[in-house]
């Protein structure tokens, strides 16, 4: 599909005028795996930002926030998220019938899940620690 944008013509241009000849020669098997390791390293520093995390509470004694518990036992199954994006990823690419835009989509998806993921952890490792009672046990000044 030709699409003109400001008197040139553009293959596989998106509406809007979206740069897609200039997206997808980012879109290799290469920067697919890189973003797919992101995404795995996001995770994995997030799991064991939790262990470290709950072994701070149970060592002070204070019960351990849910955001905290819920990624320590439940964060590797985001793994998932990775795998399931890097599959589609290549297929979509190796794929002659499918339009560059749906490709260079698939490829910006990469980077706004890496993004999302990492927005995700930071809160659910960094939201218990604002809402501590800083006295620990002691009663406040009047």
């Amino acid at each position: 599909m030709e699409t003109p944008c400001n008197g040139r013509v553009r293959r596989g241009g998106w509406p809007g005028g979206w740069p897609v000849d200039q997206i997808m020669p980012l879109f290799t098997i290469t920067n697919t795996v890189l973003i797919a390791i992101m995404q795995v390293g996001v995770i994995v520093a997030g799991v064991l930002a939790a262990g470290a995390s709950q072994k701070w509470w149970m060592t002070n004694e204070a019960p351990t926030p849910y955001l905290t518990t819920l990624l320590l036992r439940h964060g590797v199954l985001a793994l998932t998220i990775p795998l399931a994006w890097s599959v589609l990823a290549v297929s979509l690419r190796r794929r002659p019938d499918i339009s560059d835009g749906l490709k260079t989509l698939t490829f910006l998806a990469g980077i706004l899940i890496l993004i999302a993921l990492a927005v995700i952890i930071v809160y659910a490792i960094a939201r218990p620690w604002f809402d501590v009672d800083w006295s620990l046990g002691r009663s406040p000044d009047p």
